[in-house]
């Protein structure tokens, strides 16, 4: 299992989610409320790389990534460009982070890691640590922020394949 800068509730926090998610609140303290916001559509003459270019999320993106991102996630229909999924599903993913990860504690059965970018703002070292050690999971830290995947898409690649070839090694 590689867990690539999971967000991680844990503990305390997990019970405070647990009750914010039946509230509005979650909209505020998760991406959810401005998912649910997202630009949908395109004109012809508008340029979805500048736009994405544009926004913080996609800021420190590596530029193939963001050209991918527009390739695949937009199609075109009469002359309009349109995204190929919902973000109102994408919001209510955000809306219902687990709060129960206790449950699954030392049923992990595979060797685990978890790669986290050194400037996350999501996956903090005060949540992640405990798991980390609940489960037996090694730590592996990158440059980057959490989609660190899509800010160094080769060395997250490389990572990955050292990750999984050491894994194997020791396992055979």
């Amino acid at each position: 299992l590689i867990m690539l800068d999971p967000p991680l509730i844990t503990g305390t926090m997990a019970l405070a989610l647990k009750i914010i998610k039946k509230t509005t609140l979650i909209d505020k303290i998760t991406p959810a409320g401005i998912t649910a916001l997202r630009k949908r559509e395109w004109t012809e003459n508008e340029d979805p790389l500048s736009y994405f270019s544009s926004k913080t999320l996609f800021q420190n993106f590596d530029k193939q990534c963001i050209q991918d991102y527009i390739t695949a996630g937009l199609f075109h229909e009469q002359e309009v460009r349109k995204l190929r999924f919902q973000p109102s599903i994408e919001a209510q993913l955000f809306r219902h982070i687990p709060d129960d990860l206790s449950r699954y504690k030392k049923k992990l059965k595979c060797p685990g890691h978890i790669v986290v970018g050194r400037n996350s703002k999501v996956c903090k070292a005060s949540m992640y640590r405990p798991f980390v050690k609940q489960h037996g999971l090694t730590e592996h830290q990158v440059e980057g922020g959490h989609m660190f995947p899509l800010e160094y898409p080769d060395a997250s690649l490389k990572l990955i394949e050292s990750v999984m070839s050491n894994t194997a090694k020791r396992l055979t």
